[in-house]
């Protein structure tokens, strides 16, 4: 199984926004083959192509947004736009899920997107964060929208620091969901429940990848929200870490 891994831009977006392509370019250096977009830099889809072929660099996935999913002319534009980077994965990023109202809303969406992008080779999926592990009518919010979503079309991207931030330790959270766990954002906690450099936390990054592994994953991304340093040291020293332990 490959051993590549991605980092999502949203980590280095103070970089990005000055300079889209020399970003993408430092990235590519550091060792990441693939990338997640949040955004676009203002480029178009060709050009953008253009950019990750010269740099050995595949799309994984964007983060969309609800507005872009749940009308169907944009929808449209962003599946062509998705189809012409060759991202096989739209995810969206975010939702105020509250109550079971919430996640029907939230699931007829993401079944429709699922349905459209299916003609595109494409899937669509959820990245949650902390408030989805509340608890309604007996159920984590997050468990009610994968038990109401197609899943062959509709996946989850498993964040594993909002996870354990929540107080649901992620390993048996994926050992949970199986296959359906079709990315995972490598992002480390701390024992303050800050966002950490990988080396630096307390989850087990390399039993987190052995336990998607196990269930056919191969898409892990790297996404950090806050640094010590530089964020592009940051996505330097969780580049390095990953080529040892994967």
């Amino acid at each position: 199984m490959s051993k590549s891994f991605a980092l999502q831009l949203y980590s280095v977006r103070d970089h990005a926004e000055q300079d889209f392509v020399g970003t993408l370019e430092k990235v590519a250096g550091m060792g990441y083959a693939a990338v997640e977009f949040a955004g676009f830099g203002g480029l178009d889809a060709a050009a953008l192509k253009g950019h990750l072929d010269r740099l050995g660099l595949a799309a994984y996935a964007t983060h969309t947004g609800f507005d872009q999913l749940s009308d169907d002319e944009k929808l449209k534009a962003q599946l062509e736009y998705h189809a012409a980077i060759g991202a096989p994965y739209m995810i969206l990023p975010w939702y105020e899920l509250k109550t079971a109202e919430d996640v029907k809303k939230v699931a007829e969406v993401l079944n429709h997107v699922g349905e459209q992008a299916s003609s595109y080779g494409i899937k669509t999926g959820y990245h949650n964060h902390g408030h989805e592990f509340e608890t309604v009518e007996g159920s984590y919010l997050l468990d009610m929208l994968m038990a109401q979503t197609d899943p062959e079309t509709v996946k989850m991207e498993l964040d594993v620091f909002w996870a354990e931030h929540a107080g649901c330790a992620c390993i048996p959270y994926i050992q949970k969901h199986g296959g359906r766990c079709a990315l995972v954002h490598l992002k480390q906690i701390d024992g303050e429940k800050n966002s950490v450099d990988l080396p630096d936390g307390v989850i087990d990054m390399k039993a987190v990848v052995e336990t998607a592994r196990s269930f056919g994953t191969d898409k892990f991304i790297v996404e950090q929200e806050a640094y010590p340093v530089d964020s592009l040291i940051s996505a330097a020293v969780n580049a390095g870490y990953l080529k040892a332990i994967l």
